[in-house]
């Protein structure tokens, strides 16, 4: 493999012991190189590397520019995105936001009843357009875990049925801007019948420019749903914009987030040339909404007095483009637009309309001066800002005098950066949408519903860095029913971890306990260290048992393949809280159920067994232990996670000595040891008098 410069600099990072920059610098060659096969086992390996060294509990930060998304021609859904399809970025600024939503989180709010959210929508982009505001909620919702995400963008003649049964399968709805609701014929009948019992949220970003240009077909059906929906909105002046289409249920002002600036690498700082006094950027699609024309104009006017303009954004209409005064750069990625952010002087708003542009944020935040129209609803917060000038009409006399003062003007200072990055980044955004979608939460209840089961979830946490992986998958079990046992390495945790993980945990589960256990029997031997606490008399009792590790197999079956199994069975046994309730019910109709694990985990025999036969003495002996006849019919769950009834695998444990932690073997166990065999056996105990139960997760139902 190429010893790529980030390579070089990563391991200078590690020549020099600065094991934070080290690790940030991965994250970046994981990002650089996450389609390259060759590099998976590579940054697997280091970041187990920088676990060793301390670096624990910190997972890989990354970006995606593009998320996928689905379409079906026969189907009534034009486009969808489903659960891990939200996924779009992992930062320091989100971790610590799911860190604190973690840790005050209460097992009885309303918030632990929350099973599926629906966002309706157009333009599913995240680099443009009004979906990239509640992406980022979705992005967090993803992380936080416990929630199935849909989002959907309905054909405009989605039959009534079709759309009465998607807000019916859903206990938050939130339309997100105007096109479904001006365009799909039955949406506003739809959201009236589901408002009789529950409500629907309309996020609206639009302002009167696009309202008075719409044809009078849709403001009909702006008038027709408007009444029904509690409306979320990015600033005031829609209020009195929408004033004329009817009185929403509620108005709640919300904002658009904008996220912290990344800092600047040393390589950046040596090669910048500093910003450059008189350069004026605009960013966005070059069209009519966004002011081209008038912008153009700006430039041939002011070019002679030493401004240069430069304007980032993708040309979609041929008829429209930049004026040969006027630098054109194209559609620019985040890293390519936060650099020329930073070297330029002024950022130029000069959309006729433009609700709440976050670009003009993040280059303000980037240390841009700014240039407001009166028009836009920014200045709500920004007017009075130091750097921050607005002017009143999109005519040449009334900007031109303010940019010729704008560029004497000092720049924001980084204090007054920050109280912007506080009042519009992603955790005030996240309180101001999540407390009113919440607090018109009303959860559907099941008429007779049994008493829900206790359970133990028993977690190996050997990969530290999966810890924030591992904390979302459990948001769908946790509760007041739950308790949690997590083991974690001796050797790669500290005091100050141990308090970490149980600051994000002692909210959410009845009860916790973290044990440092010593790196013996791979996932099987710390399992048994819990097993120990389980039946002693004062550890809690419960109904099942879950048993679940954060799997990588890198000496084995390499990154990729570990990564597929351990989200298959993660995604399997827990995945969202429609998944855990689908499993309970299906151990609440079934009493003589033992095992239940997914479906394609299970299997009689692995290859090398079938081959080598290398597991067959010490399992024979184990079975022979606790007198369970041999059956060559009988599955084993492949990576030893699975639920089980507790009563049908603890006292079988129990019945016989259990295994010490010297009885394992240290690190990685190959085929034929006692992990491996103990790997057959705990699948096969709770089997004694039922077989196991394949699960399928099923994502189209709740």
């Amino acid at each position: 493999m190429a010893e790529t410069p980030l390579l070089q600099v990563y391991r200078q990072h590690l020549a020099d012991a600065d094991f934070h920059r080290a690790k940030l610098q991965l994250d970046a060659i994981e990002q650089a190189h996450a389609s390259k096969g060759e590099f998976e086992n590579l940054i697997a390996h280091e970041r187990e590397r920088l676990e060793r060294l301390g670096v624990v509990l910190s997972p890989a930060h990354y970006h995606h520019e593009q998320l996928s998304t689905t379409r079906d021609e026969t189907s009534p859904i034009e486009r969808q995105r489903l659960g891990s399809q939200h996924d779009w970025y992992m930062n320091a600024e989100l971790e610590e936001c799911l860190a604190r939503q973690w840790g005050h989180a209460s097992l009885n709010t309303i918030s632990t009843k929350l099973q599926t959210l629906l966002v309706l929508g157009n333009n599913f982009s995240l680099s443009t357009g009004v979906f990239r505001p509640i992406s980022h909620y979705l992005n967090f919702l993803y992380h936080l875990g416990g929630i199935r995400l849909c989002s959907v963008q309905l054909k405009v003649d989605a039959s009534p049925k079709t759309i009465d049964d998607l807000l019916e399968n859903h206990d938050i709805v939130v339309i997100n801007g105007l096109q479904q609701i001006c365009n799909v014929i039955h949406l506003a009948d739809a959201v009236k019948r589901r408002t009789q019992q529950r409500p629907v949220h309309g996020y609206l970003h639009e302002t009167r420019w696009i309202l008075d240009r719409l044809p009078e077909d849709q403001k009909q059906r702006i008038r027709a749903i408007l009444p029904s929906l509690n409306v979320l909105l990015c600033c005031d002046r829609q209020i009195d914009d929408f004033a004329a289409y009817g009185c929403p249920r509620s108005q709640t002002i919300i904002h658009n987030p904008t996220l912290r600036c990344s800092p600047l690498t040393a390589t950046a700082r040596q090669s910048r040339s500093g910003r450059r006094a008189g350069q004026i950027l605009m960013s966005g699609t070059v069209k009519e909404r966004k002011g081209i024309a008038f912008f153009n104009t700006c430039a041939e006017a002011m070019r002679s007095e030493g401004f240069e303009f430069h304007w980032a954004g993708q040309r979609r209409e041929r008829t429209i483009s930049p004026s040969p005064a006027v630098i054109h750069h194209g559609h620019l990625q985040q890293g390519p637009l936060q650099t020329l952010m930073r070297q330029s002087d002024i950022f130029f708003l000069s959309s006729l309309e433009d609700t709440f542009p976050l670009a003009a944020v993040e280059a303000y935040l980037n240390g841009c001066k700014l240039l407001l129209p009166r028009s836009t609803g920014l200045i709500d917060v920004m007017e009075g800002r130091q750097g921050v000038l607005v002017y009143e009409e999109h005519r040449l006399d009334c900007v031109a005098p303010q940019l010729r003062q704008l560029v004497h003007e000092p720049a924001p200072t980084l204090q007054q950066r920050n109280a912007i990055a506080r009042t519009l980044g992603l955790e005030a955004f996240l309180n101001r949408l999540h407390d009113p979608l919440l607090t018109s939460l009303s959860i559907k209840e099941t008429v007779d519903q049994p008493q829900e089961p206790t359970i133990a979830v028993i977690a190996h946490l050997y990969y530290t860095d999966l810890g924030f992986e591992l904390l979302r998958q459990l948001e769908a079990v946790g509760g007041p029913r739950t308790d949690l046992y997590i083991t974690l390495p001796i050797h790669k945790v500290s005091p100050e971890s141990i308090h970490k993980l149980q600051s994000m945990l002692k909210e959410r589960f009845r009860y916790v306990q973290l044990l440092p256990v010593s790196n013996r029997g791979m996932d099987i031997g710390p399992f048994f260290e819990v097993v120990r606490d389980l039946l002693k008399n004062q550890a809690p009792s419960t109904d099942l048992l879950l048993k679940i590790h954060m799997k990588k197999s890198l000496r084995v079956s390499g990154a990729r393949k570990g990564r597929r199994w351990r989200q298959g069975l993660l995604e399997g046994l827990l995945g969202d809280r429609c998944n855990v309730n689908s499993i309970l019910k299906t151990f609440a109709d079934t009493p003589d159920l033992g095992l239940l694990a997914p479906k394609t985990f299970l299997m009689t025999r692995s290859r090398r067994d079938q081959h080598e036969g290398s597991n067959d003495e010490l399992v024979t002996s184990l079975l022979k232990r606790h007198n369970l006849p041999h059956d060559p019919d009988r599955p084993f769950v492949r990576g030893t996670m699975f639920w089980a009834r507790s009563r049908m695998l603890l006292p079988d444990l129990a019945a016989v000595p259990l295994p010490a932690s010297d009885d394992f073997e240290m690190g990685h166990a190959s085929d034929g040891s006692l992990a491996h065999a103990y790997e057959r056996l705990l699948s096969y105990l709770p089997q004694r008098h039922h077989p196991v139960h394949a699960h399928h997760a099923d994502a189209s139902s709740c």
